[in-house]
């Protein structure tokens, strides 16, 4: 897969090149103490959605390394007790060596 820049648009398109890497998604929670806080959390993952590969290491410690993310996509805000969650999905596509 190659990144391109779309013209007059926000973000790359992803072609294939003909081999496929490893998808990848990631779901859960994100909690913070105020939709402040909650923002900067967001802010912090979708800055990595900028068409580079990183190191993505998953909850066990293991690396998956070559990893593009693809698409970030939080759900709505909603309290829960004294804090505040938002649930996500993630998606990633890992190159092939």
């Amino acid at each position: 897969h190659v990144l391109h820049e779309t013209p007059r648009s926000r973000g790359v398109q992803l072609s294939s090149q003909g081999v496929h890497g490893r998808a990848i998604t990631q779901t859960g929670d994100l909690l913070a103490d105020d939709p402040t806080q909650m923002r900067n959390l967001t802010d912090a993952i979708e800055s990595k959605l900028d068409g580079h590969s990183h190191e993505l290491i998953d909850v066990t410690g293991r690396s998956w390394p070559n990893t593009v993310m693809i698409s970030f996509d939080p759900q709505p805000l909603a309290r829960v007790g004294t804090r505040w969650r938002t649930p996500y999905r993630i998606n990633y596509l890992q190159a092939t060596p």
